[in-house]
């Protein structure tokens, strides 16, 4: 396979580095390959060569004879016919059966073809792609284990599995093993062939599809884009901005055991599930969280964290390849306005939304609406995470009196066919769909059942309604003083609002009109969610374990837990009693 054109983008180096192309020193502002790492001059960008990795590493599976790995050096020293046809010739010379010494080649795209191919016999290496210079200080060689700094060019970097080497001990390394090897594609061209070679994934073989929205997180999308790129493969990762997750799920909507990494806030994560409705999958794929937005819910559902701090993106991915698969339940929202009402012709009479994480109509919607609306005018002033939550408290203290009046004046509620009375206190209502709300608020208060309600679950086809007086509560319960008022459980529920008000559907905010809202069940997701470090610790079953459970049907090993747990109360009991013994006779000695 030919090796492709460099992806370059400005980067102000703050140490000094060296041209990949000319070999002189680079300080200052520069360029540097998004894939492969190389860095040269502004007007050395169009003189390197064209030898940068390709989008999708195939693993030639209808070869048979296997032959030596040849490591490729990237750099700008032309070949000489002589050269070239010396290398050629040893190539060519070389039989199934004989044993070819690998030697160092610099690459060239006549021969590129030939030394980047994977030809070990167990067909799951690869060559490797080498760079060479510029090698971070402290770093050793993956060979010889000796000290790499100062080496310069006589040192080099693998852009595939990221392994340091002198060029000398290159030579030694025939087996490119990328740390995240499981997660890269390795079937056949994709642009090129619908289906999917028989054979080319093993069973742990999970290739990811990672969809990043720059926009998020300020200046991380942007960053977290270039790593992805150089850890994975460019065909691998998505800017959804361009042209939406739409392009990205139908090209790997048949290899098997595929899986999705969003890169954004909760936003981000809708538009994917959304887009993945349209596609016919037979199995959905699960879908994993890398936190870049502002409140992002349902990534700290999933134990994601709050937000993306920089973290390196190898424990990220490796965190991937280890998460287990769960459900979410995802809801449908239906805004139907009066059949007799009069509207404007490019008016819809019907919204439809798709609900993950919550639905609120009243304050708190509104303090929603009043930083979506800022940030719509003044993007500059929403630069980071920090920034925008302290917009969102500035708004909220802005709403301290809420003005529009109780919910029961505007709102009728319905749940399960019920009418559920509202108390003038009331001034917002909150249906709850995972135990995080407003950037980790737990509403909620409690993952345990209390009285008539069911400990809340993200996937018993139930959500939980909850009522708020006023910012000032939800202030009281983002500093964990308070939690919300518990209404009801329900499977089905129906608003019907009276007069325009603040609506928001995961963190998207607008004007609800006058309207009959109704909230059913649609279908389950598969996401995935990081695994405990705790190994021995005891992880329910996908889907959860059923409240109606008992000792009958639990499983295997959580009895066996249970039973340890309680083995080790009554030893624990036993010695308390000796030891009260002990001290009642040194007691009465005394």
């Amino acid at each position: 396979m030919d090796l492709v054109e460099h992806t370059w983008y400005r980067k102000n180096f703050k140490t000094v580095r060296h041209c990949n192309n000319c070999k002189a020193m680079l300080f200052g502002t520069g360029f540097r390959c998004e894939i492969c790492q190389c860095v040269v001059h502004k007007q050395c960008r169009e003189k390197i060569l064209h030898n940068c990795l390709p989008g999708d590493i195939p693993v030639d599976n209808r070869s048979s004879s296997p032959t030596n790995t040849i490591p490729t050096i990237v750099e700008d020293n032309i070949l000489t016919p002589t050269d070239l046809s010396h290398s050629t010739s040893n190539l060519r010379s070389s039989t199934p059966t004989e044993t070819t010494q690998p030697i160092l080649q610099i690459s060239d795209r006549s021969v590129t073809s030939v030394l980047n191919m994977s030809n070990s016999p167990d067909k799951k290496s690869s060559s490797h792609h080498m760079v060479r210079g510029n090698i971070g200080i402290g770093k050793k060689c993956h060979i010889c284990l000796k000290s790499l700094s100062f080496k310069g060019f006589e040192a080099c970097r693998c852009s595939k599995c990221h392994n340091t080497f002198h060029v000398t001990c290159a030579q030694a390394s025939t087996n490119c093993a990328p740390e995240h090897d499981k997660l890269i594609y390795k079937g056949p061209e994709l642009a090129s062939e619908e289906e999917v070679i028989e054979g080319a994934f093993n069973d742990d073989h999970t290739p990811l599809v990672v969809f990043i929205n720059p926009r998020s997180g300020g200046q991380q999308g942007h960053t977290v884009f270039r790593k992805m790129k150089s850890l994975l493969s460019r065909s691998q990762v998505f800017d959804i901005t361009q042209g939406g997750p739409g392009p990205g799920l139908e090209r790997y909507k048949n290899i098997p055991n595929v899986r999705i990494l969003a890169c954004g806030g909760d936003g981000t994560i809708g538009w994917i599930l959304s887009q993945m409705d349209k596609i016919n999958y037979e199995i959905f794929p699960p879908v994993g969280v890398l936190p870049l937005g502002t409140g992002n819910d349902l990534a700290q559902a999933l134990g994601w964290g709050a937000g993306y701090s920089g973290e390196p993106l190898s424990s990220v991915l490796r965190h991937i390849t280890d998460a287990e698969i769960v459900a979410l339940d995802r809801w449908k929202l239906v805004c139907t306005r009066d059949a007799n009402e009069d509207l404007p012709p490019e008016v819809p009479r019907e919204l439809v939304f798709q609900m993950m994480n919550y639905f609120s109509v009243g304050v708190d919607a509104k303090v929603v609406l009043s930083f979506h609306q800022m940030r719509e005018t003044k993007p500059q002033f929403f630069q980071n995470r920090l920034v925008n939550k302290g917009w969102y408290g500035k708004f909220g203290m802005e709403n301290m009196i809420y003005k529009d009046g109780p919910l029961s004046d505007m709102i009728e509620v319905t749940v399960d066919g019920s009418i559920l009375p509202l108390k003038k206190k009331y001034h917002g209502l909150i249906l709850l769909n995972v135990p995080s709300y407003g950037g980790g608020s737990d509403l909620w208060g409690t993952k345990k059942a209390v009285g008539t309600f069911k400990a809340p679950s993200m996937c018993d086809g139930l959500i939980e309604v909850v009522a708020v007086r006023g910012t000032f509560h939800l202030g009281q319960i983002q500093a964990k003083l308070a939690s919300g008022k518990k209404l009801a459980q329900a499977k089905e529920i129906t608003i019907t609002n009276r007069r325009a008000i603040p609506a928001q559907v995961d963190g998207e905010p607008w004007m609800l009109e006058p309207c009959t809202c109704t909230i059913k069940f649609h279908q389950q997701a598969n996401m995935l969610k990081k695994a405990l470090h705790n190994k021995n610790l005891l992880v329910p079953p996908i889907g959860g374990i059923p409240r109606s459970a008992s000792a009958d049907n639990l499983p295997l090993s959580m009895l066996n837990n249970n039973n340890n747990n309680n083995n080790n109360n009554n030893n624990n009991n036993n010695n308390n009693n000796n030891n009260n013994n002990n001290n009642n006779n040194n007691n009465n000695n005394n």
